[in-house]
């Protein structure tokens, strides 16, 4: 009886340190304060009149890295999607 009892108190401290833990990680975000949401507009530039492997990396070495080129075939031209 005396083992049962020391496993019963040992298992309701670990149980109360483990709610403890849980909630300072899940309510840590109530003291940061507001969330601040941007909205970002994606603009369409062409390059030029025709698609070769050129729109896909040109694009990104002209508007930066998050720059998308790729090719529209009807009319034919060289697209690139950029954030603006």
């Amino acid at each position: 009886m005396l083992c049962f009892s020391i496993l019963h108190r040992t298992s309701i401290i670990c149980f109360e340190r483990l709610l403890c833990f849980l909630h300072k990680f899940l309510f840590v975000a109530e003291n940061e304060g507001p969330i601040k949401v941007t909205e970002a507009k994606i603009c369409d530039v062409k390059l030029y009149d025709y698609c070769d492997e050129d729109c896909y990396n040109n694009c990104p070495k002209i508007f930066g890295a998050r720059a998308i080129g790729f090719c529209n075939f009807n009319p034919q031209v060289c697209i690139c999607r950029r954030q603006c």
